[in-house]
């Protein structure tokens, strides 16, 4: 198993190497700095939100911002160790029109141009479910990876954290429904379905 980390982390080096001057789309521009992916490398529950935002271009690091923090404390007050997820987005750049511009959802093209990237991570890590964040990402979901969701123990939907930021905070109900939601789908991850 050791020998297979090793291995992982080389080719993850490499592979962040090569997507991190990728030109593929126009995001690229305005981007400081591609976020592939970050976490575990060994079989990881994998989370796919919709693209990097503001913290993450900076960090080059993908859910470091204030949704990221929530998602990441989620996982952590479920139980589970974040050594066992992998992090990533549908798109590695942050999409904005312009470098200090807001966010905005991705297109289907940019989708498509980052494709490969996702197939790869999918490919080699070989996760053991995926959760993906937020609704608008399940449908800009590509159905290659969907299917590839289903066929190795589960794909899995919850609310975008970011909502629950935008609608009354973290401490409230709301925040604690969402916490419980993503208890459960860990829950029945860790259970085998």
């Amino acid at each position: 198993m050791c020998a297979r980390r090793l291995d992982l982390a080389e080719w993850f080096a490499e592979f962040c190497a090569r997507w991190r001057v990728c030109m593929r789309c126009d995001l690229d521009r305005h981007t400081t700095k591609h976020a592939p992916g970050d976490g575990a490398l060994v079989r990881p529950i994998m989370f796919i939100g919709e693209g990097p935002g503001k913290q993450e271009d900076l960090a080059g690091v993908p859910f470091v911002g204030p949704a990221g923090q929530l998602l990441r404390e989620a996982i952590r007050k479920a139980g589970s160790s974040l050594l066992d997820y992998f992090l990533t987005n549908l798109v590695a750049c942050r999409p904005c029109d312009f470098r200090d511009g807001p966010n905005r959802p991705p297109f289907p093209q940019e989708v498509s141009a980052c494709e490969p990237r996702l197939r790869a991570l999918v490919g080699v890590l070989n996760p053991r479910a995926i959760i993906v964040v937020g609704y608008q990402t399940s449908e800009l979901l590509p159905e290659g990876i969907r299917r590839e969701g289903w066929a190795r123990g589960g794909l899995y939907v919850i609310e975008h954290p970011a909502s629950i930021l935008r609608r009354g905070g973290s401490t409230g109900p709301r925040g604690e429904r969402w916490r419980k939601c993503v208890a459960a789908a860990l829950g029945r991850i860790s259970k085998g379905g």
